[in-house]
């Protein structure tokens, strides 16, 4: 796909640069979110929602252009309140009070 002809058909030339240098090619631009727009430097909220409207009528399944989950500031788990794996002692195995 050639991204600047694309974004020429929608009026954004402009971003073609930032495309260009960022390396925005037909498999990075369907996973491309309003976060990663704004460091593109596409700092119009109305720009932002005519590219992400024109990347969702791209007919990419939703699935496939999701993001990967945050990472937690902290390295742990990005879901708040995460279940709890099951130990060993949830097993029925009981520690060894001898060792």
């Amino acid at each position: 796909m050639d991204v600047a002809e694309w974004l020429r058909t929608l009026g954004l030339e402009q971003y073609e640069p930032a495309f260009r240098a960022n390396e925005i090619d037909g498999r990075v631009l369907p996973s491309l979110t309003a976060e990663d727009l704004k460091d593109l430097g596409v700092t119009l909220v109305g720009h932002r929602r005519r590219l992400l409207d024109a990347i969702a009528a791209l007919g990419i399944p939703k699935a496939a252009r999701a993001e990967s989950p945050p990472i937690a500031p902290d390295g742990g788990s990005p879901v708040p309140n995460p279940p709890r794996l099951r130990g060993r002692e949830g097993w029925g195995w009981k520690p060894n009070a001898g060792s």
